[in-house]
């Protein structure tokens, strides 16, 4: 399984800074709590959190932070990321600042990696265009949910995308064709990368047609999932043969509580945190889900959700190892 972002090195500060580029549409923030930036409402402080104005700034992040081997991180919508209780030993990059926008022409929608899913599929059912109804509900933001492939039962964001601008690590650009991101079941191959807005192909349809399919996702949602307060979504990956929610149901998750974090009655593979919890407490619970799955099933569960941060020693208890 993927290991967690792990924070080895000492704190962010003046003398890992020297020289610190100027970045004229961008604007930093020191020791900002990141659980104002997550949907878990969960997370210490940032050493620095950038607000990432332009394209120019992000190079000169980038370029930069990998000059003097810096731990950075972009955080996107916040929607599947779960954060330590000491926070991030690095920098984090936000690019709703300068790249959330959304534009039409024709059957294609161009959206910036900071532009909300929720706009786009907006936007998209305004103009009459098909193919982000699947997208109703989720939160987080373009650039995200390209990452992960976000999507549902209805379909996925890769599905539709036709190409991505970004940049490397290094801050240089390229263009990304759909079938060289390696789009998977929730996940693909651009993690290397800083999507910077994706092109996506959609088809003309009738407004009353898309507006019903997205009230048919919707309230199958409503129906299967808690109502949004502060999780991370589902948890856990489904398998090839086996749904994450069932086998959890089946092990007798639902209601089960660590801390202020616990499991709701009407998902098994959900986390919430009912405002009291900690990331630790969250982090527990989900070992002890993978633990179960391992011991009762034999099986490897696979997280959706994004552990960054953790150093080896918060490692959740019986364990021993990161799993997200």
């Amino acid at each position: 399984m993927p290991t967690a972002i792990l924070q080895n090195r000492p704190k962010v500060g003046q003398g890992h800074l020297g020289g610190f580029p100027y970045l004229a549409a961008s604007l930093v923030h020191r020791h900002e709590s990141l659980r104002r930036h997550t949907t878990l409402d969960l997370g210490g402080a940032a050493d620095l959190y950038i607000e990432v104005g332009s394209v120019e700034d992000l190079k000169r992040i980038l370029w930069f932070t990998a000059e003097r081997e810096l731990p950075v991180v972009i955080l996107g919508g916040g929607s599947n990321v779960l954060f330590p209780d000491s926070g991030f030993r690095g920098i984090v990059l936000s690019l709703r600042r300068g790249f959330d926008w959304v534009t039409v022409d024709g059957d294609v929608i161009e959206a910036g990696s900071g532009a909300h899913l929720s706009r786009v599929v907006h936007e998209a059912y305004q103009t009459g265009l098909s193919g982000f109804e699947f997208a109703v509900g989720i939160p987080g933001s373009v650039g995200g949910a390209l990452v992960m492939n976000a999507g549902t039962r209805a379909g996925a964001i890769g599905s539709i995308v036709e190409n991505l601008h970004a940049v490397d690590r290094l801050g240089h650009e390229r263009t990304i064709k759909q079938e060289e991101a390696g789009f998977r079941y929730r996940g693909s191959d651009l993690g290397e990368f800083t999507i910077l807005s994706a092109t996506f192909r959609l088809r003309p349809d009738r407004g009353e047609s898309i507006a019903e399919r997205m009230r048919e996702i919707r309230d199958y949602r409503r129906k299967t999932q808690p109502p949004r307060g502060r999780s991370a979504g589902c948890v856990w990956k489904n398998g090839p043969d086996y749904s994450a929610g069932l086998l959890l149901d089946n092990l007798g998750f639902k209601g089960k509580r660590i801390g202020g974090a616990f499991v709701p009655d009407q998902h098994a593979n959900f986390i919430i945190n009912d405002g009291t919890a900690t990331a630790t407490d969250y982090l527990n619970l989900m070992a002890e889900m993978a633990d179960a799955a391992r011991r009762e099933k034999g099986i490897e569960l696979e997280a959706e959700v994004v552990c960054v941060g953790f150093a080896s020693s918060e490692a959740p208890r019986e364990s021993g190892h990161f799993f997200c």
